[in-house]
């Protein structure tokens, strides 16, 4: 991972000083990196398969809390724009530090570094999930890019305002797909017929939750873009007004990938992923073209459907 995080900040370089726009405003990226650093020593994985998740939580509301009280409190003006990168890298810096002395100090397990041999077994056998994972990463970081790309830094603040109160409604069930993981696992195993009755079960109370989601962000809208972006945009509402249709479908998605890992399936997984980032290469750079922020709503709801939709036919029940 900090290798890979190495490797990470060379290519945001490379791409930073590639474009005039982005080389513009370099210290908010080089800023911002910091949730990179955070999210490589985060060992989230840990606390997962020890089923520890209320820890993981209470840390990142904590760690939140404080930076966006943090936020609050030192930025005043509009030169103090680069305390927020700050602030909220600081926050994911914290975060994976403490989550590593809690492993440390309230588990006794000590970090070391693992011989090649180790390394070389683990990652053959993680090798088509590191991929998928890249896919994932590489669609769903680029299309921001795309759009900063062929618009303006307007266009790309209007959007982001909408996905960011969007992804905020939708981040409500990220702890309990996190928190069903292991215990999915554990299921698989031992008793396969109670693994199928709770997927049916878990993708019900989902599609109930998301609809009540759903109907909330919807009556709230107006209010929720006013309070975020300081005043109303009817700019953003609309493109709000498109990305609403999200809080349904994309629970589904994390819920279903960990359905097919525990079943071994990692190549139909990997299919499934790269199929979709087909989807995404093909269509979000053609909606922005024509239809600009709008155009990447659009596109990136097509996309979530078309995701959970390969799940369906690749068959959550193989048998």
């Amino acid at each position: 991972k900090a290798i890979l995080t190495i490797v990470s900040f060379v290519i945001l370089t490379i791409i930073v000083f590639s474009f005039n726009k982005f080389s513009e405003f370099f210290l908010i990226y080089f800023f911002t990196f910091g949730r990179v650093i955070g999210k490589s020593l985060y060992p989230v994985w840990f606390f997962q398969g020890m089923e520890r998740m209320k820890i993981t939580t209470y840390l990142n509301i904590l760690a939140k809390t404080i930076f966006t009280v943090a936020i609050f409190i030192f930025v005043k003006k509009e030169e103090d724009y680069l305390l927020v990168p700050i602030f909220t890298s600081l926050g994911f810096v914290v975060v994976g530090l403490v989550a590593i002395f809690q492993i440390k100090y309230s588990f006794g397990i000590s970090f070391k570094f693992q011989s090649q041999e180790n390394l070389i077994e683990h990652l053959k056998d993680g090798w088509h999930i590191f991929i998928s994972r890249i896919y994932v990463n590489i669609y769903t970081t680029t299309n921001i890019f795309l759009l900063g790309l062929f618009t303006n830094n307007i266009i790309v603040g209007y959007y982001s305002v909408a996905a960011k109160i969007i992804e905020a409604v939708v981040s409500l069930l990220y702890p309990a797909n996190r928190a069903l993981y292991p215990y999915m696992s554990k299921l698989y195993h031992d008793q396969v017929e109670k693994f199928y009755k709770l997927i049916k079960r878990v993708s019900l109370g989902y599609l109930i939750v998301t609809l009540c989601l759903f109907i909330g962000a919807v009556i709230f809208g107006r209010w929720a873009i006013t309070f975020v972006n300081g005043s109303f945009s009817q700019e953003i509402y609309i493109i709000y007004s498109i990305l609403v249709f999200k809080i349904i479908i994309v629970p589904y998605a994390p819920f279903f990938s960990q359905i097919f890992i525990n079943q071994g399936r990692k190549i139909q997984y990997l299919a499934v992923v790269k199929y979709t980032f087909i989807a995404n290469v093909l269509l979000v750079p053609l909606f922005i073209h024509f239809y600009e922020g709008v155009g990447m709503a659009i596109a990136v709801v097509i996309i979530s459907i078309f995701h959970v939709l390969l799940f369906l036919k690749f068959r959550i029940n193989p048998n």
